[in-house]
C-alpha cells in the first residue's frame, strides 16, 4: 500500500535502533529521524510521489532497508 502523509515504524526494544533515514533510489538521504521509543512516525509530506527506501540504523551500525511507495 502506498503511503501518503507518514509511515509508522514499530521498534522492538532488543533492536536498539538509533535512527531512521529516508533515501531516494540514488541513495540521497532526504530525512533522518532519531528513533526514540517503541514507535516512530516519519513524516513524508515533503517528498514527491515515487519510490523511496527507509534505512533503519541500529546503534551497532547494522541496518535494514525497506522499500516504500509515496503517493
Amino acid at each position: 500500500n502506498p503511503a501518503t502523509d507518514y509511515i509508522e515504524i514499530k521498534i522492538k526494544e532488543s533492536e536498539k535502533v538509533s535512527s531512521i533515514q529516508i533515501l531516494d533510489i540514488s541513495g540521497k538521504v532526504f530525512s533522518e529521524t532519531s528513533a526514540i521509543g517503541e514507535s516512530v512516525r516519519v513524516d513524508l509530506n515533503g517528498l514527491r510521489p515515487g519510490i523511496f527506501f527507509v534505512r533503519i540504523v541500529s546503534s551497532v551500525k547494522k541496518f535494514d532497508v525497506i522499500k516504500i511507495s509515496k503517493q
